[in-house]
């Protein structure tokens, strides 16, 4: 390893190990352990304790790494070419990105929408795995799937009729894959 003026050849850090037991809050990424009896550490460099409180740490990590993956999302999977923003004016970057979140927001409530009405239909069965499938939290489904089954879906909204779409008719698009 070659030492940089920028990098110090020594560091002192504080080690944050912590476990995610609620599944609300446990989330399947990379990042993470596949299991929640693995534990989760997290490296600082604010030492302070008293300053900088583990939970307070632990939360605010988890809501940047939440950022990052819908930036991931907005940037990598849910664009359908691999151009940079096309526009050639700042207001119109901004409008595309608008839309990019915009977007991304409609898939996300789709897949919200997608789970709630598992979550019923399993509970209308009378199944015990409703209760279980109502506590998923929406950010641990795959958005590279939901992002899939809408480009697969967009022939069929092509052969609907702009004046009857509603939000059923165009759930029931989805429902076709």
């Amino acid at each position: 390893m070659i030492a940089s003026a920028a990098v110090p050849a020594r560091m002192r850090v504080r080690v944050i190990q912590y476990r995610i037991t609620e599944s609300a809050l446990w989330h399947s990424t990379s990042s993470r352990p596949k299991s929640p009896h693995r534990p989760c550490r997290l490296v600082t460099t604010l030492l302070d304790a008293e300053q900088y409180p583990a939970l307070e740490l632990i939360e605010t990590f988890g809501a940047r790494w939440e950022l990052e993956t819908t930036l991931d999302e907005m940037e990598v999977h849910q664009r359908l070419h691999d151009q940079p923003l096309r526009s050639q004016t700042p207001r119109r970057v901004l409008q595309e990105l608008y839309a990019l979140e915009l977007a991304h927001f409609m898939i996300r409530a789709l897949m919200i929408r997608a789970l709630m009405h598992a979550a019923a239909a399993q509970a209308h069965r009378r199944t015990g795995a409703a209760a279980a499938q109502a506590h998923i939290a929406p950010t641990s489904l795959s958005f590279t799937g939901a992002v899939d089954v809408i480009r697969q879906a967009i022939p069929l909204f092509h052969m609907l009729d702009p004046i009857c779409w509603t939000p059923s008719t165009m759930f029931s698009c989805f429902n076709a894959f």
